[in-house]
């Protein structure tokens, strides 16, 4: 090609652009502007979504399955603290990593949790644990009857942890299924502990965004509870700052029972949840009518120091 001829092709100041590409912009605008670009772009898009479910479908989670096999390796009784420590660390960063991972990896690990021995407990949960996070949907109905079942093909252990994994994972099944037995604490006696369903129906309700203070004040109030469940309910609602919230911690301020620490975990729910002023007023209004001088020490001292 001649020197004079490349000159003016390729200056930006030449007048005379090459004329096939001046025909291929005004097709591409007047494309545009009738929407005929529309679907190879949705076609592209396809393709690139597409690939990466393919990708996703066919990863090769065996070395990933082996990793969490290895980190979960059992860990001699005998062994240092340093050693078990970084065992600890390795299971922990491990699961971090590949919790969540993909689909995939959580399918395999639901059918790799089926093959494990019942004994290699440890194991079978981290499998759990990355099934549940990574592919919820094959697991949940499983997971439920997890919860559920009494009887020697889940160890109470499993249960417990699958009651977690069912609150984070599928938190409208938690709510669903947790709600009676917190109603009904003698429902629960085949469950995991009962301080264990509050707070996995704490982190599903929240998750759902409908945590319900009636709920959570009849277990901080109820006589039949076990104490650690009061008290992890009492510790909740100093976060609510509703009016049954304050309703039920000054019900249990004044209640007088031999349990002296559930009065004190009110106390400091109070403290901790709700407004200065009115966390003042309402210690100070239950310390001028208490009777039990232990208790009203313990008032005495959070008033002087929170209430100066």
């Amino acid at each position: 090609m001649q020197p004079g001829r490349i000159a003016s092709l390729s200056s930006p100041t030449s007048d005379r652009p090459f004329p096939h590409v001046r025909r291929a912009l005004a097709h591409v605008c007047r494309a545009w502007r009738l929407g005929a670009l529309a679907p190879v772009l949705l076609a592209f898009a396809a393709c690139g979504d597409s690939a990466t479910d393919t990708h996703a479908a066919t990863e090769d989670v065996a070395p990933l399955l082996a990793e969490i096999e290895a980190a979960f390796e059992p860990v001699p009784p005998a062994s240092t603290s340093d050693v078990q420590d970084r065992a600890l660390n390795l299971r922990r960063t491990t699961l971090e990593r590949l919790r969540a991972r993909s689909p995939a990896l959580g399918r395999a690990a639901w059918k790799r949790f089926g093959e494990i021995d019942a004994k290699n407990e440890e194991l079978r949960i981290a499998l759990l644990d990355v099934a549940c996070h990574s592919a919820p949907e094959v697991v949940a109905t499983e997971l439920e009857r997890m919860v559920t079942t009494y009887g020697p093909q889940y160890s109470l252990r499993l249960r417990t942890h699958a009651v977690r994994f069912l609150a984070e994972t599928a938190p409208a099944r938690a709510v669903a299924i947790l709600a009676p037995l917190l109603r009904e604490p003698q429902r629960a006696m085949t469950y995991p502990p009962q301080e264990t369903l509050v707070d996995c129906w704490i982190v599903a309700a929240r998750k759902q965004g409908a945590l319900d203070d009636r709920l959570l004040a009849e277990v901080a109030i109820g006589l039949e509870q076990p104490a650690d469940a009061r008290y992890r309910a009492i510790e909740e609602l100093g976060r609510v700052h509703s009016p049954v919230a304050v309703d039920a911690l000054r019900l249990v301020l004044t209640e007088s029972g031999s349990d002296g620490y559930v009065r004190r975990k009110a106390a400091q729910a109070v403290i901790d949840g709700l407004p200065r002023d009115e966390a003042c007023a309402l210690l100070a209004a239950v310390a001028d009518r208490e009777v039990d001088q232990m208790f009203l020490v313990f008032l005495a001292d959070m008033l002087q120091k929170h209430c100066p």
